[in-house]
């Protein structure tokens, strides 16, 4: 199966956003006070620091808002993707536009299975922006694992040979042994221009 580079895009975008989602509630739900401040700098929070408002704007403003990018991409691929996994987006939406946030988040679980379960390139292009997604997060924190970086080697690994992806696989490769955050960014820059730019 062929994909257009806009249907890559909009399933990495995709891979990402779901990620962030699945991350960010996950932070709230175990509430560890200590994560509040590097989360408040990864969503953009400018208001004083207050956990009280903290968790107000993430649940009326930035999750909602994730949830809304999710089904942009979702869109955008929903003639790609199968039946199964099209059907349990379209379920979070109508959760999402019903205001139950939190349901709507646990069935992006649902979804997030769907979507590793499709076969070469429609998984290829979501893992590559869940891992992604995964480390970048994790970076924030200060929080990598070397299976992250792993992680999206594999991903990387995995993209159409021939084609300007295999400039990406070395340096990929070499992060799971350099663990750099910088070459980290390096990568994910390459990687924008390569959808920016085509193959």
């Amino acid at each position: 199966m062929n994909l257009l580079l806009s249907n890559a895009y909009n399933l990495y975008w995709l891979g990402r956003y779901m990620q962030r989602t699945i991350c960010l509630t996950e932070r709230l739900r175990n509430d560890q006070q200590a994560s509040l401040f590097p989360l408040m700098r990864h969503v953009g929070f400018q208001s004083a620091i207050n956990p009280h408002n903290f968790n107000s704007y993430i649940t009326n403003e930035v999750l909602p808002n994730y949830l809304s990018k999710v089904n942009d991409n979702f869109q955008a691929v929903r003639g790609v993707i199968d039946y199964e996994a099209f059907e349990l987006f379209q379920l979070m939406n109508r959760l999402n536009q019903a205001g139950s946030l939190q349901s709507a988040c646990y069935q992006l679980q649902a979804c997030e299975a769907a979507m590793r379960a499709h076969p070469a390139p429609i998984c290829t292009y979501w893992m590559l922006g869940h891992a992604l997604e995964t480390l970048d997060e994790r970076l924030r924190f200060g929080q990598p694992r070397e299976n992250d970086f792993r992680a999206l080697a594999d991903a990387v690994t995995n993209l159409p040979n021939y084609t300007a992806w295999e400039a990406l696989k070395q340096p990929a490769q070499a992060l799971v042994y350099l663990a750099n955050g910088q070459k980290f960014y390096q990568l994910t820059e390459q990687l924008e221009n390569i959808f920016e730019d085509g193959l």
